[in-house]
């Protein structure tokens, strides 16, 4: 019986000083994208599947470019606008203006590349 126990703790000891071990090796931070994590600067994702990127935010505005589902961007503004009987929230970003419902916000950007890859 007092082997059995030994065998035991001894198995167990060798079981809790391996998951100790680091075998992933060395962490290396991607950093080629400074404000990917920098606190206040937000992070979108498109989630419509072709989406008209206006000059000024609205839709009577002449469109500059177009994205596709999955394109990731950084909010350079926000602007709510009345759209009908109701008010809209528009973002902004290098190449122009995009409605809210045509996408996702995030805090930061390893969260908008992790949504990304579940669309």
């Amino acid at each position: 019986m007092k082997t059995i126990v030994k065998t035991f703790f001894s198995l167990l000891i060798v079981l809790c000083l391996s998951s100790c071990i680091n075998r992933k090796g060395e962490i290396k931070f991607d950093n080629s994208q400074p404000l990917s994590l920098e606190p206040g600067v937000e992070w979108v994702l498109i989630t419509s599947p072709y989406v008209a990127c206006h000059k000024n935010a609205g839709y009577e505005e002449d469109v500059v470019t177009y994205f596709r589902r999955g394109q990731i961007l950084m909010v350079q503004g926000k602007k709510t606008i009345p759209v009908d009987d109701s008010m809209e929230t528009w973002y902004a970003f290098d190449e122009g203006w995009v409605p809210q419902s045509c996408l996702r916000v995030f805090s930061n950007k390893l969260k908008a590349q992790a949504a990304a890859g579940e669309l």
